[in-house]
């Protein structure tokens, strides 16, 4: 007779399954044709032609006659091969390509974290289903892509401690090649560094909640399970490996803060007519309740409140729907578990990835 967990795992597996179905086939039935497809292949024409990139305007795709900045050019300059090469079929297999391989990789990398079949392949479908915005090829599914490799590297790295290692040159140049086809690269400092940061805020979290001094003590360095200090500067260092360097963070700033996408910056929870806010104002909730049910019912690394100090930061977080920070939710739902351990029967990613599915089913009916 199968335990409560187990049958619960089957249930996770099942759910996850039928959202991602529901979001997956009807986009990769769709047309691939869409405006900023042919904008993006328009822009890899412009490159060829020119012989080089325009210079970095952080304004440039909001004036008339300005040049677009190509700040995802790797990525572009592929899509214009593969259509040169075999035309709209070629960029079709190209989507589906991505969204395998996407799969491939979030599924090893949950199975990596210690997750069993069900969940891991739960977890990978929910965050494919988030991932692909509406099924379109964008540069933005190469992100998704890198990022599980980019993290099971970390993990590793971090399983290794200080000192070079292959998996420390996986992590930085998995970083600068990504810097080159999608600016979601600038959230992979964040990442580590709130890997770096989040065994100090359990060990924080728990002091202040059991009232001990000795936990609140600030040790230099490192603590056991989180990253070396020097890896946020590292992968910071590793984003200005791209054609616009340090502009690339210049541009952010500025289309983040720009008139035409101000709206982006309001909590989600503001404009419930809308669908998709729906989902994004559940999913910082449903990683909480994740990381609480880990707490509560798997091992008792922490107390079953300790979570709330972190929990709470991710949700100011996640909902600053920066329009180039939209990798950040998936951070909230793999971060913290590499600094925790989590138990092999833990259900937060199979939640969370089930959730998160659901979110952007909103999203895709909006």
């Amino acid at each position: 007779m199968s335990s409560p967990a187990s049958a619960i795992d089957r249930l996770v597996f099942a759910l996850a399954l039928g959202v991602a179905l529901a979001v997956l086939l009807p986009g990769i039935a769709s047309p691939v044709g869409y405006p900023d497809m042919w904008m993006h292949l328009a822009a890899g024409e412009a490159i060829l032609q020119d012989g080089g990139l325009p210079a970095l305007d952080g304004y440039a795709h909001t004036a008339e006659g300005r040049p677009w900045v190509l700040h995802s050019w790797a990525s572009e300059l592929g899509m214009l091969g593969v259509h040169r090469l075999a035309g709209l079929g070629g960029l079709r297999c190209l989507l589906v390509g991505l969204l395998l391989a996407g799969g491939v990789a979030y599924c090893a990398l949950f199975r990596g974290l210690g997750y069993a079949w069900p969940l891991a392949l739960a977890g990978a479908w929910g965050v494919q289903a988030l991932a692909v915005d509406r099924i379109r090829l964008r540069p933005e599914l190469v992100s998704y892509l890198l990022f599980p490799i980019l993290i099971l590297a970390l993990e590793r790295w971090r399983a290794q401690g200080r000192g070079w290692s292959c998996w420390m040159a996986l992590a930085l140049g998995c970083t600068a090649l990504w810097s080159n086809f999608h600016p979601g690269v600038l959230t992979v400092p964040v990442l580590a560094g709130l890997l770096w940061v989040a065994p100090y805020l359990l060990r924080w979290g728990e002091g202040l909640l059991r009232r001990d001094p000795e936990l609140l003590r600030w040790e230099p360095g490192p603590l056991t399970g989180g990253l070396p200090w020097e890896a946020p500067l590292l992968l910071a260092g590793a984003t200005l490996l791209n054609p616009y360097g340090w502009g690339l963070y210049v541009y952010a700033a500025e289309v983040s803060s720009h008139g035409k996408f101000v709206s982006e910056w309001y909590p989600a929870w503001i404009n419930f007519a809308s669908p998709p806010r729906w989902g994004m104002a559940l999913a910082p909730f449903v990683a909480l309740l994740g990381v609480g049910h880990q707490l509560i019912w798997g091992q008792r690394e922490a107390s079953s409140r300790a979570w709330l100090l972190p929990a709470l930061a991710c949700i100011g977080l996640a909902f600053l729907r920066v329009r180039l920070l939209y990798l950040l939710f998936v951070p909230f739902a793999t971060c913290l578990p590499l600094a925790w351990r989590q138990p092999r029967r833990s259900l937060r990613l199979g939640a969370c990835g089930l959730l998160l599915a659901c979110a952007q089913l909103l999203a895709v009916h909006h």
